[in-house]
């Protein structure tokens, strides 16, 4: 292959290497976003959640609502994009690999599987980060702990 004049135009699917091109498609960007999934620290969640605690719920219930809306934020990127690509946008993998000669139908159902790899890698960075920051704050015993919270330097 290396001999062929037309060598730089051969699509090469060899295995070296391929595990750390398709991470390094799906993992860059995915941290950035968990700042979005850090729930609002506003005095009325506070003591919302507070009364809820004092009334007895758990404190899966008393955080469900915060949870659900960092879940929601953290992933409105993705969705966004993804709403958009191939209508608005052509992402250059799937550009890259039309213009080496593979069929469209090929290129875009690449597209499509790397689309959702990345849609699940950003979906567990916001789950793991707000299963982390939820452990954080609440206790066993079902109290919340903002003694733990620490200010960001800058």
């Amino acid at each position: 292959m290396e001999n062929s004049p037309n060598h730089h135009f051969t699509p090469n699917f060899s295995s070296q290497g391929r595990r750390d091109r398709e991470l390094g498609w799906i993992l860059p960007g995915r941290w950035p976003r968990r700042s979005l999934t850090y729930p609002t620290s506003s005095p009325v969640r506070r003591e919302q959640i507070e009364s809820l605690l004092a009334l007895g719920v758990t404190r899966w219930e008393a955080a469900h609502n915060i949870v659900t809306e960092a879940l929601r934020t953290g992933m409105i990127p993705t969705i966004n994009s993804m709403m958009v690509m191939g209508i608005v946008s052509l992402p250059g993998m799937m550009t890259g690999q039309i213009l080496a000669g593979a069929t469209p139908t090929d290129a875009v159902r690449y597209q499509i599987v790397i689309l959702f790899a990345i849609a699940a890698g950003t979906a567990l960075t916001t789950i793991s980060i707000i299963l982390l920051a939820f452990f954080s704050l609440f206790s066993p015993n079902h109290q919340l702990r903002l003694d733990r919270l620490r200010p960001v330097k800058s």
